[in-house]
C-alpha cells in the first residue's frame, strides 16, 4: 500500500513536470518571436531565454540549451552598397522575388552618370523633369536628384524600420497615398540624394525590390556618341586562291551588323538557322566601328579562314568598350566561303 502511494506522487509530479515544461517551451518560441519583432534598429541587448527543465526524484536530470534571438542591427550600421559605386562593366543582374528570377536591364539617367538594373517589368520614365524607374502606372518608383536640388523636398517627417539600419537612410514622407524613403549617397565625390516612393498597397513587395534596385547602383560617366561603320584595310592575303570573295562576304558581314541589316546578315552565314543563334548581334540597338581587319595564315590543306576583327561598341545606354571578335569562313557545297561563327 505504502509503494502504491509512492508510485501515485511520482506520476503526479511527471505530470506536473511535463505540463510546466510544455508551457515554458511555448513561452520560450512566442518570446523569441516577439524580441525579434518589437526590437528596433536601435536597441543593442541580446534576447535570452533559459528554459529549466522540471525533473521527479526518480529521473535523470536533463539540461535544455538556452534559446538566443539575435539583435536586430544597430540604426546606421550597414552601408546599403556592398562596396563604393562601381562603374559599370556590361555585366547584368537578376533578381529574386517570390522565388522567381526577374530579368533586368541597366538603364541610366538621362543627365546625371547613374544607373540602375530595371526589371523589365518595369519602365523608364520623365517625372517633373528628372528620371525615374518604377511601375506602369507610374506611382511607385526610384528617382535620384543632386543633392543640391534637395532644397525643394518636402520635410521628412517618418522612419520606416527596416530602413533606419542603413547608413545612407534619411527617413520619409508622405505623398498623397504614398511614401517616398530618402536616402543619401555619394558617388565619384559629388552627392545625390534617392527617392523611393510606393503606394501602401505596393509597399510590402515593391520596397524591397527598390532597395536591392538601389544596392545595385552602378556609374556610367556620359561620353559622345561613337560613330558606327567598317573602316577596316584588306590583310594581306596572298596564299588564299579565293581571296575576294572570301573578303567581299567578311566585308558583308561587318556591314550587316553596322546597318542592322538582317536579310543581309543571314546570307553571309554558312549554317542554314544560324541566324537564330546570333541574332543578338543584329538585334540590339549597339553601335559598331569595325576598325582592324586581321587574317590569320591557315595551313594549305585547312578547310577554314580564319579572321580576327579589333571594334568600338557603344551601347544605346552610352556604354563604350573596345574588344576582339573571332570570324571562321568555311567553304560551302557551292563552293562559296561563308561565316561560320563571330566569337
Amino acid at each position: 500500500m505504502q509503494n502504491k502511494k509512492v508510485l501515485g506522487s511520482i506520476g503526479c509530479v511527471l505530470i506536473i513536470a511535463a505540463l510546466s515544461s510544455g508551457c515554458q517551451g511555448d513561452h520560450s518560441d512566442v518570446s523569441k518571436r516577439s524580441s525579434a519583432e518589437a526590437a528596433t534598429p536601435t536597441e543593442t541587448a541580446t534576447a535570452t531565454v533559459v528554459v529549466q527543465a522540471t525533473t521527479s526524484p526518480l529521473e535523470t536530470p536533463v539540461t535544455t540549451p538556452e534559446v538566443k534571438a539575435s539583435a536586430a542591427p544597430k540604426a546606421k550600421s550597414i552601408s546599403l552598397f556592398v562596396e563604393q559605386i562601381p562603374d559599370f562593366d556590361g555585366s547584368r543582374r537578376g533578381y529574386i522575388v517570390d522565388g522567381h528570377e526577374l530579368q533586368t536591364e541597366f538603364l541610366v539617367h538621362k543627365i546625371l552618370p547613374l544607373g540602375l538594373f530595371m526589371p523589365e517589368t518595369m519602365l523608364r520614365f520623365d517625372l517633373n523633369g528628372e528620371t525615374a524607374w518604377g511601375t506602369e502606372d507610374k506611382q511607385n518608383y526610384i528617382t535620384i536628384v543632386s543633392a543640391n536640388d534637395t532644397t525643394q523636398l518636402p520635410a521628412i517627417t517618418g522612419e520606416n524600420p527596416t530602413l533606419s539600419k542603413y547608413k545612407e537612410y534619411m527617413g520619409n514622407y508622405r505623398d498623397g497615398e504614398g511614401t517616398v524613403d530618402v536616402f543619401s549617397f555619394v558617388a565619384k565625390e559629388q552627392s545625390y540624394r534617392a527617392l523611393i516612393r510606393t503606394n501602401a498597397d505596393q509597399r510590402a513587395y515593391l520596397l524591397p525590390l527598390f532597395r536591392d534596385m538601389m544596392g545595385n547602383l552602378q556609374y556610367l560617366e556620359k561620353k559622345a556618341p561613337l560613330v558606327g561603320g567598317v573602316f577596316v584595310k584588306e590583310p594581306n592575303m596572298e596564299d588564299l586562291k579565293d581571296k575576294k570573295q572570301i573578303l567581299t562576304e567578311v566585308m558583308r558581314c561587318l556591314e550587316a551588323l553596322v546597318s542592322k541589316d538582317k536579310e543581309k546578315f543571314n546570307s553571309t552565314l554558312y549554317y542554314t538557322g544560324e541566324g537564330d543563334r546570333l541574332q543578338y548581334w543584329i538585334d540590339n540597338k549597339n553601335t559598331f566601328r569595325f576598325n582592324e581587319l586581321i587574317y590569320e595564315q591557315q595551313p594549305k590543306d585547312s578547310k577554314r579562314v580564319m579572321f580576327y576583327v579589333n571594334y568600338e561598341q557603344m551601347t544605346s545606354e552610352g556604354y563604350y568598350s573596345e574588344r576582339t571578335v573571332s570570324i571562321p569562313l568555311l567553304r560551302n557545297k557551292q563552293g562559296e566561303w561563308k561565316v561560320a561563327d563571330i566569337d
